[in-house]
């Protein structure tokens, strides 16, 4: 914020949001057993990292780099925590399983948002770095500068609705719209070669995310087949760059 910058001076620090510090330390993690390990993870088959779907594709790809399973899972840290249970039980590790809105868990630890354990992990990372003369800003920038990973930018918005029946009822018209109206329109468009214009960038194809619906909202809301996993508009073709 200009306040915070007034204080501190422009370029002093800046917030690194859940999809970064996450990522950040998944890489580190891996790159830590990598040169363990020898220059190969061992047992990589029984290691794995998740994420909900509205995470950051840049921890997708920091588990390809590593070559390691990757579980992508509906919105929630009940989905993720379910996960790592699963994989414990089967004497596989989970690397970690992380959310934007700021869930990190990994196997061993409190299956929830330990805002606690991901603080000591930042610090622990902070210590390796400047054991290496390094900061945290140069080794989000190592991960980053990757050509194997990569900088993904992402933000998000929130939509507040009064608690009410009239607010829930404006916030699920709004929905219905989206996965009525608009998707339906933004295909047709686009399978015509005419795709419509979002923030000046084409809408080149968009879906309802069916695959991370659970269903638990048809009913409350008197809306079989409500979207809850999102609809989400995709700007380019391989489907990295998109709105949900």
């Amino acid at each position: 914020s200009p306040a915070l910058q007034e204080k501190y001076g422009f370029g002093g620090f800046r917030v690194v949001p859940p999809n970064e510090w996450g990522a950040l330390i998944t890489w580190y993690d891996l790159m830590i057993r990598q040169e363990r390990d020898g220059g190969i993870i061992k047992e990589a088959d029984k290691l794995s990292v998740a994420l909900t779907h509205v995470t950051s594709d840049l921890l997708l790809k920091v588990a390809q780099k590593f070559g390691i399973t990757v579980k992508i899972t509906p919105v929630g840290v009940d989905q993720l925590a379910d996960y790592v249970d699963k994989e414990e039980r089967q004497h596989r590790e989970v690397i970690s399983a992380i959310e934007e809105s700021g869930t990190y868990a990994t196997s061993g630890h409190i299956l929830d948002k330990d805002g606690f354990l991901a603080g000591v992990r930042i610090l622990e990372i902070a210590a390796f770095a400047r054991a290496k003369g390094l900061t945290l800003n140069d080794l989000l920038n190592e991960m980053n500068l990757d050509p194997q990973i990569g900088f993904f930018a992402s933000a998000n918005q929130a939509l507040e609705f009064a608690a009410t029946i009239e607010g829930m009822s404006k916030r699920t018209d709004i929905v219905r719209w989206l996965h009525q109206k608009l998707m339906p329109f933004v295909l047709e468009k686009a399978k015509a070669g005419n795709p419509i214009v979002i923030c000046g960038e084409k809408v080149l194809d968009a879906d309802a995310q069916k695959e991370f619906k659970s269903g638990k909202y048809d009913v409350p809301l008197n809306y079989p087949g409500f979207p809850d996993g999102g609809i989400r508009f995709y700007f380019n073709q391989d489907k990295t760059d998109y709105i949900t």
